[in-house]
């Protein structure tokens, strides 16, 4: 019997039910693509402890505190590959946060407010490897 397709794996981290349920359901759509979902640092980082994702989209908060989630997988402190993708969704983005995102290669940064269609080409994207240098 062949052996499965190999599933990209995606963690979403979302604080608000809406967001976080509509790109969820929508990103079901992609071929080979599985989203899981969290609200929150906490339920994120206990997902972290046991389950490799080969991709990240992450909201920061008001004083982006998710970066220490990037920071872990970077170090390796996780089971994810340390060059994950990752992309970040904010209000709002100051020059240092921009370089601090530069520093954990960050692969995109999605401003609010944007379209859930956004966030699905990024997905899509991802799921596709990373891009050619």
């Amino acid at each position: 019997m062949p052996e499965a397709a190999k599933r990209y794996s995606l963690l979403l981290i979302e604080p608000h039910f809406v967001m976080r349920r509509t790109v969820v359901s929508v990103a079901s759509s992609i071929d080979g693509v599985d989203v899981r979902e969290s609200p929150g640092m906490e339920s994120a980082e206990q997902l972290l402890a046991f389950k490799a994702f080969d991709g990240f989209v992450i909201a920061l908060g008001d004083k982006a505190e998710e970066l220490e989630i990037i920071s872990r997988i970077r170090a390796g402190a996780t089971p994810s590959a340390v060059n994950a993708s990752v992309a970040v969704t904010s209000d709002r983005c100051d020059v240092a946060t921009i370089e601090k995102l530069r520093e954990l290669e960050v692969r995109r940064v999605l401003l609010k407010p944007f379209k859930v269609k956004t966030i699905l080409e990024t997905i899509a994207a991802f799921s596709k490897g990373p891009p050619a240098n």
